[in-house]
C-alpha cells in the first residue's frame, strides 16, 4: 500500500509539471521570466487544490491533502481520508489499514480476533492507530485543529473499483464522504457523547 502512495505522489508530480507547462505556454513568452516562474507555479498549485479546502465550525480552514500526507507516515496506515465540515469543530478520518502491521501489533498485545474486519472494529486497535497518528502529527508540527480526533479503521482499501480513487490514485472526496457517511456520523456522535460526559468546571 505504501508503494501505491509513492506511485500516487509521482503521478501527481508529473501531472503538475505537465499542467504547469501548459499554463506557462498560455502566457505570452515575453511576459515570462525566470523570476516569475515560482509565482506561476504557486498560482497553479493554489488553484488546483483550492476546491479541496474546507472550513470547520469555528472558522479554521483545512487543507485535507496536506494532513493526509502527514498521516501517510503512520505505520498502520495504507490510505487515509480526512473529513471535516462547517457543522463540526474537529476532524475525523477513515483509515484503510496496513493489514500485516495491524496484525503484528495485535499479536504483541495478545488480542484475539477472527478476521481483519473484526480487528479493525476493536476499540483498542482504533486507540493505537489514533495514538500513532497523534505522534506523527506532533512531529510534523500540525496545528491543534489539524489533528484528527476520531478514526474508523477499514480492512478494504480505497480502489478504482469501489469508486474511491481517481485514475491518478487520489481520493475522490465527495464519493468517499458518501461511501463512509455512516462511519462519519458515528464518529461525530461518539465525540459529542464524550464531550457531554466530561465534568463541567
Amino acid at each position: 500500500m505504501r508503494l501505491l502512495f509513492y506511485f500516487e505522489c509521482c503521478i501527481y508530480c508529473i501531472l503538475s509539471v505537465c499542467c504547469f507547462y501548459t499554463l506557462c505556454m498560455s502566457f505570452p513568452r515575453t511576459l515570462i521570466s525566470l523570476a516569475s516562474l515560482p509565482k506561476l507555479l504557486f498560482l497553479y498549485l493554489r488553484t488546483s487544490r483550492k476546491k479541496n479546502i474546507f472550513k470547520l465550525a469555528q472558522g479554521e480552514y483545512i487543507a485535507p491533502e496536506k494532513i493526509e500526507n502527514v498521516y501517510a507516515k503512520c505505520k498502520f496506515i495504507a490510505q487515509c481520508f480526512v473529513y471535516g465540515d462547517s457543522f463540526n469543530s474537529c476532524l475525523v478520518a477513515v483509515v484503510a489499514v496496513e493489514p500485516e502491521v495491524l496484525k503484528s501489533w495485535a499479536a504483541l498485545e495478545g488480542i484475539q480476533y477472527e478476521d481483519l474486519r473484526q480487528l479493525c472494529s476493536d476499540p483498542r486497535a482504533r486507540a493505537a492507530v489514533l495514538a500513532d497518528m497523534d505522534s506523527i502529527g506532533k512531529e510534523a508540527q500540525l496545528r491543534g485543529f489539524e489533528f484528527v480526533k476520531a478514526v474508523t479503521l477499514v480492512a478494504e482499501p480505497f480502489t478504482l473499483e469501489n469508486g474511491l480513487l481517481t485514475p491518478t490514485f487520489k481520493v475522490k472526496r465527495p464519493q468517499a464522504k458518501a461511501y463512509f457517511a455512516k462511519e462519519i456520523t458515528t464518529m461525530y456522535a461518539q465525540l459529542l457523547d464524550a464531550e457531554s460526559a466530561r465534568p463541567k468546571l
